[in-house]
């Protein structure tokens, strides 16, 4: 225990003033009277002579004198060491991501997991100290400081009380990061991490937190179902919906998946989904002059933002791609039923660096494994698709030959150390529907990540798929041969050709994609010179209108959290000239399981120099100041009323004397 501003006790003389006004003889006024002979026992003044009298202890002269004490003490701020839970310089994360909006953290279902965690936040700015600080951090697919470090609680109370769920994935290690810099700052930090803990680990990505991390785990339910992909292909003349749904539930549920195309009821499928499994869902004879076609899920379930899915008929022409290869009938066979895709195929010792055949462009040139060293080392300009190359090349660099490597689905379980830190993280979109971990491969060679991409495909023994961009060209290398593996016999092969080639070939026209991720920004290109303005109508009916400079011809569009379909309009000269859209869905897995998660991975803590108590909690001051000043005022309200208690006791008197008159008139 102690005192803040020990200056305030300079004022401890004031308690002499208040004695010597009692010790002070009391001056009588004067009056006339009729006789002296009455009095004459009173006017004898025994101290006549002295200017002081003796002091008379009494109640009135206690109280004046504990009630100036205590203020004093209370302008000294005194203080008491205690326990703070929360610490003294307080972190604040809080998981805004899609699954924040499951109605399941109470039984009745009422109250959402960001709801709980708005409690939680709360109760912490609460509970800080009396000099304590905090900062408010909210996670989603990146991180955001909502509130830098205050002691203004009412700020961070209106901050919190503002907290949404987005339609995002969560990748809260940016979060982690933000808090482990500010936290080494700070001693005596604590770092709070509020979410239903559905995220990929970062205790292996992320150092030690010089303060300690605490976790409230949040939600209680796993009652969910939703869809994770909605796409239209042309195939064979026919348009072709493909569909997935997920059931985070522990027991096999029944929804109905209503389908609508532009807006007209279309058809329904009945699905049976397993405990915590994907079914797909596969329907031909979609109208070819469909332009939207929405699925939505029936019924009710804990997590309403993935229960609807859109996507946008975005055909266009196909793409020429060339393969150099002795014989691939796997790979010629994937190719081939792709709807994108015009294949031409030449012999190795045919080839010849171009960017045409046949007079037309090559979207995308593919060597397969076998091709020549010599070809190899000229690769042709464009986008390019490189199998098994055997030696290095201006594209990828080939360390060696490795044996029997086991895929992994995510380039955290990458042990080869060229994988740098930023190819590490959670399934790769080129990997989505893709299930390798049944793959078997004999041998493949040893690629290195290259500066311009990314570890796809990892495996204990080195990347087995990187991918990536440099200099406009979009690059991809596969390390082992088809023929070396029993890929081409799974169900994942076509759908990792399908994956890698529409990432490899052009934008389509107008460089609008059929769908993307909610907050992606999204680039729109004026479809002739023309062009000078581009509206935007987004899920809302809301019209954002962009002016195009000329020369420019590209519009930056960013506003595309909310989900749903966004309508594309160019004008020229007032005139429309072309419409386009794209689709904006959640198309998450992770966040659709929404059964919480006790031990998300999160990193270690280091508790920050600090005092500590009982059960690892950190000793921080608790200033008094409050409780005594109000002690002190109310000493003085029993101060005044005992000084004025015969006057008090005088009107309570009159006062029922009134009364006993009025009642008995």
């Amino acid at each position: 225990m102690g005192i803040l501003a020990p200056l305030a006790l300079a004022a401890l003389p004031l308690l002499g003033l208040i004695l010597a006004l009692y010790l002070l003889k009391l001056r009588r006024p004067m009056a006339p009277v009729a006789s002296l002979h009455l009095w004459d026992s009173l006017t004898r003044d025994r101290e006549a002579n002295s200017l002081w009298q003796r002091l008379r202890v009494s109640l009135l002269l206690i109280l004046q004198l504990l009630a100036l004490l205590v203020l004093i003490l209370a302008l000294a701020r005194p203080w008491l060491s205690t326990s703070e839970p929360v610490g003294q310089h307080v972190i604040i994360i809080v998981d805004v991501s899609a699954s924040m909006a499951s109605a399941d953290a109470d039984e009745r279902g009422n109250k959402t997991r960001i709801d709980a965690a708005r409690d939680q936040a709360d109760s912490i700015v609460d509970n800080l100290p009396q000099d304590g600080t905090a900062t408010l951090i909210t996670s989603d697919a990146h991180a955001s400081v909502v509130v830098p470090a205050t002691a203004d609680r009412a700020r961070l109370r209106e901050a919190i009380g503002r907290l949404r769920p987005q339609v995002a994935d969560t990748d809260i290690s940016e979060a982690i990061k933000l808090a482990s810099v500010m936290a080494a700052r700070q001693s005596n930090s604590s770092v709070w991490v509020l979410s239903d803990g559905v995220f990929p680990s970062v205790k292996d990505n992320i150092g030690s937190l010089q303060a300690e991390l605490h976790f409230v785990q949040l939600g209680r339910g796993a009652a969910n179902q939703g869809i994770t992909a909605l796409s239209l292909e042309q195939r064979a003349g026919t348009l072709q919906l493909f569909a997935q749904v997920v059931n985070s539930d522990n027991v096999t549920v029944t929804r109905r998946l209503d389908l609508t195309v532009d807006d007209v009821p279309w058809t329904a499928r009945t699905l049976s989904l397993a405990p915590g499994t994907t079914q797909q869902l596969i329907l031909d004879d979609v109208p070819l002059a469909a332009r939207v076609v929405q699925a939505a899920l029936s019924g009710q379930d804990k997590l309403d933002l993935d229960d609807r899915a859109w996507t946008v008929n975005r055909a266009s022409a196909p793409a020429n791609v060339l393969m150099v290869t002795s014989g691939n009938k796997f790979l010629e066979l994937a190719l081939s039923l792709l709807p994108s895709v015009t294949l031409y195929k030449v012999a190795p010792g045919d080839y010849k660096p171009s960017d045409k055949i046949n007079g037309l462009p090559v979207d995308l040139t593919i060597f397969d494994a076998g091709t020549s060293a010599d070809t190899l080392k000229h690769p042709p300009p464009g986008n390019l698709l490189m199998i098994a190359p055997e030696i290095s090349n201006p594209v990828i660099t080939v360390t060696g030959i490795i044996t029997e490597p086991v895929p992994s689905t995510t380039a955290a379980d990458n042990t080869d150390s060229s994988s740098s830190t930023a190819d590490q993280g959670s399934r790769d979109p080129l990997l989505r529907f893709v299930e390798m971990a049944p793959v078997h491969i004999s041998k493949a060679v040893h690629l290195e990540t290259p500066a311009w991409g990314r570890t796809i495909l990892s495996s204990d023994k080195g990347p087995l798929i990187v991918a990536g961009e440099s200099q406009n060209r979009k690059l991809a290398a596969l390390a082992f041969d088809l023929h070396d593996s029993d890929l081409p016999l799974q169900t994942a092969f076509p759908l990792l050709m399908r994956n890698l080639i529409t990432y490899l070939l052009p934008d389509p026209t107008g460089g609008l994609p059929a769908e993307v991720s909610p907050g992606a920004p999204v680039g729109i290109e004026a479809l002739s010179s023309q062009v000078d303005k581009i509206v935007v109508e987004d899920p809302t009916a809301r019209e954002l209108s962009y002016p195009v400079k000329a020369g420019q011809g590209r519009v930056a569009f960013a506003e595309t959290a909310q989900p749903g379909v966004y309508y594309v309009s160019q004008y020229a000269g007032g005139q429309l000239i072309g419409q386009e859209a794209f689709a904006v869905n959640l198309f998450s897995r992770d966040e659709s399981m929404i059964t919480p998660n006790q031990s998300p991975g999160l990193p270690t803590a280091q508790t920050a120099a600090s005092t500590t108590s009982a059960a690892g909690q950190q000793g921080f001051k608790r200033e008094l100041w409050p409780l005594v000043a109000l002690l002190g005022f109310l000493l003085l309200i029993i101060e005044w009323v005992y000084a004025q208690r015969i006057a008090i006791r005088r009107a309570l008197t009159e006062w029922q004397t009134r009364r006993y008159v009025k009642r008995e008139t």
